[in-house]
């Protein structure tokens, strides 16, 4: 196979970004106002991957023990539906402390499902969900995404992806003289 003889080009990847504290102030000031502020607050202080955001279930969280049990992903597959798989590694599935303050977003969010749940009345569709669609349906990625930069743009923050809240985690944990390994 003549395809043999070429050497494939190299990934280029993409230099890790991250927000610093006060940034980070303002895009959590800027989320208040959108449907999203309680999945990115949970993000930046987690540093969960996105899939593992969107594939949380209530029963996955102990509020008495402040833990979340990270056993899924929510994947977006070819033909365009969301579905939830294992997580990126064996490793992945894990128990993660969640501070209190988290803890707190996620009672007011649980709430406010709720309320959501009561309005769209037989509409909804109770998957379980932490963060849902105002009717129940998993969040799609690139939606979020979108809502994320738009996010960025009005608080005036540099262009960073989704993923990069997990960067910024784990830069303002080491900053604090925190291990991020150590949180989990």
């Amino acid at each position: 196979n003549v395809a043999d003889a070429v050497q494939p080009p190299r990934r280029v990847r993409r230099e890790m970004q991250t927000l610093d504290a006060e940034q980070v102030r303002k895009l959590l000031q800027e989320a208040e106002k959108s449907e999203h502020y309680s999945l990115i607050y949970v993000a930046v202080n987690t540093g969960l991957r996105m899939g593992e955001l969107l594939g949380l279930k209530w029963e996955d969280l102990d509020f008495a023990e402040c833990t979340a049990q990270i056993r899924r992903s929510m994947q977006r597959i070819a033909g365009g539906g969301m579905v939830a798989s294992d997580t990126k590694t064996h490793r992945s599935r894990r128990s993660v402390s969640l501070q209190p303050t988290v803890m707190e977003v996620l009672k007011t969010h649980k709430v406010n499902q709720a309320r959501e749940r009561l309005l769209a009345g037989e509409a909804y569709v109770n998957n379980g969900l932490v963060f849902a669609t105002p009717l129940g349906a998993p969040v799609d990625p690139s939606n979020l995404s979108k809502a994320f930069r738009r996010l960025l743009k009005s608080a005036r923050l540099p262009r960073v992806r989704f993923h990069d809240l997990r960067h910024t985690h784990a830069s303002l944990m080491l900053k604090a003289g925190v291990h991020p390994a150590r949180m989990e």
